[in-house]
């Protein structure tokens, strides 16, 4: 915004990363995307699902995230749950926690954000629950039986997921439009968390692949 500003006789190229921008000021949001437009912005998206950028109608370019299939750590090999990403709202880390609490699964996030603090305090003294902050190259210490739990309302591209698919790893994601686009059967699918925990407790993420 500060660029778009101040700049003057220079392209100015915006990457949306965030599939709801500014979804808790939308006043805002309209505002800074209202300037952006008259600059003439071209947008970057890293998902191919998005359609346009409001309250622009100009068209987007495509540049996915790249996918990195890292090998797992295969000295691992004991079941548990994981949740990779952003420890903020919308992201359903609370929603993973409990499943652990309920299922007493071992759960390992990685991952930072500005609810952090506030679910450590929550879950403090659960000791299946691991808060283990941002990892380089996460996926290098993961065994291939871990679980990924999705249980965010919103996803961008969906790289956690893709990467976890095509190491053939077990995956758990909310039921939303977003994350149906990945086709995969019905049973890696919840609605909610006692949907979640019935799922977890019956397969033991056996049939989950």
């Amino acid at each position: 915004l500060f660029a778009a500003l101040f700049a003057f006789d220079c392209k100015i190229i915006c990457v949306e990363h965030a599939s709801r921008p500014w979804r808790m000021n939308r006043a805002l949001g309209f505002l800074v995307r209202l300037v952006l437009k008259r600059k003439s912005v071209q947008w970057v998206t890293v998902n191919s699902q998005q359609e346009t950028i409001w309250p622009s109608i100009r068209a987007f370019v495509h540049i996915p995230n790249p996918i990195i299939l890292n090998e797992p750590n295969m000295a691992d090999s004991n079941f548990g749950l994981i949740h990779i990403g952003r420890v903020t709202s919308g992201k359903g880390v609370d929603l993973a926690c409990k499943a652990s609490v309920i299922t007493d699964m071992k759960l390992d996030i990685y991952g930072d954000g500005n609810l952090s603090q506030e679910l450590q305090s929550n879950f403090q003294g659960n000791s299946s629950i691991k808060f283990h902050g941002y990892v380089e190259n996460v996926r290098a210490s993961i065994g291939p039986t871990k679980v990924l739990l999705a249980c965010s309302s919103h996803e961008g591209d969906g790289r956690n997921i893709a990467e976890a698919i095509m190491r053939r790893q077990p995956v758990l994601l909310l039921e939303t439009p977003e994350h149906r686009r990945f086709n995969l059967p019905d049973r890696n699918f919840f609605i909610d968390l006692d949907d979640l925990t019935k799922k977890l407790l019956s397969c033991k993420g056996s049939s989950l692949d």
